[in-house]
């Protein structure tokens, strides 16, 4: 038989991949023969060993266990689904924007479409009798969705499981501005930070302070993720700043500039 062809039990017949050439790498599930793959009980996998696609909806097994809310499926959301839905956790999701193939996750067993410009804590109220009697736990993924349940703890809590501490504690530390006040108030060392909100108040900001700088958004706001922009940029000279600031202020004027502490 040719030494190019090797057969996997219970496979075709496949050619087995080149050589590779010296110095290169493998990729991680690419390149490997079949006959490598895991044998399966019966009726529980298709050819070599591959499992056979899942209905959503049959993927989680009945279960006892308090169910679970991610606000959002993002990779963050979507990692939290996995790992609780493999422990048999029950797991809804809240989806806004366009459908992408994490809304078909077998480790979801509902998703709920936010349309745009809805309400989060209005969704999550309406939704929640669905869920019957046992209070699920809320689990934010964004930003946003802390935000948004932090100021509405006391109207969500009757219907879920919160685990946030004192709102508004939480509502000043998503802000980069109330993180750093936070810091001054209990005589931590912090860099010097100004707070802008226009390209003239950040001119005025970068005269009081010594390059390099690091510039952010004061909030990351839904705006300012679709601006594609950086979570943080670290420029050398007042020029640059100020053009940075240019690329994505229409999207998000508010910031935060610093001096740029090296360690």
């Amino acid at each position: 038989m040719d030494q190019g062809v090797r057969a996997a039990r219970g496979c075709r017949l496949v050619r087995a991949p080149p050589r590779r050439a010296r110095g290169s790498r493998d990729i991680p599930g690419i390149g490997r023969s079949e006959r490598s793959l895991p044998s399966s009980p019966p009726g529980t996998a298709g050819r070599c060993g591959l499992p056979l696609p899942h209905d959503d909806r049959s993927a989680v097994s009945p279960t006892s266990h308090v169910p679970a809310v991610v606000t959002a499926l993002n990779l963050n959301g979507l990692g939290v689904a996995r790992a609780l839905s493999r422990r048999g956790v029950p797991v809804y999701a809240v989806h806004a924007g366009e459908d992408g193939p994490e809304l078909h996750s077998r480790h979801v067993r509902e998703v709920w479409r936010r349309a745009e410009g809805e309400s989060l804590v209005d969704l999550l109220l309406t939704r929640a009798p669905t869920l019957g009697g046992d209070r699920p736990v809320l689990i934010a993924i964004t930003d946003e969705s802390v935000e948004a349940i932090a100021r509405a703890k006391d109207r969500l809590a009757p219907h879920y499981r919160v685990p946030m501490g004192d709102p508004q504690v939480v509502l000043e530390q998503l802000s980069k501005a109330g993180v750093d006040a936070a810091a001054k108030r209990i005589g931590m060392p912090v860099p010097p930070t100004r707070t802008c909100t226009s390209r003239d108040e950040l001119e005025v900001a970068l005269r009081d302070l010594r390059p390099p700088y690091i510039l952010k958004p004061k909030d990351k706001s839904e705006a300012y993720v679709r601006s594609g922009a950086k979570k943080a940029f670290r420029l050398d000279t007042a020029a640059e700043v100020l053009a940075t600031y240019a690329s994505f202020c229409e999207f998000e004027p508010r910031v935060v500039v610093q001096e740029f502490i090296p360690g």
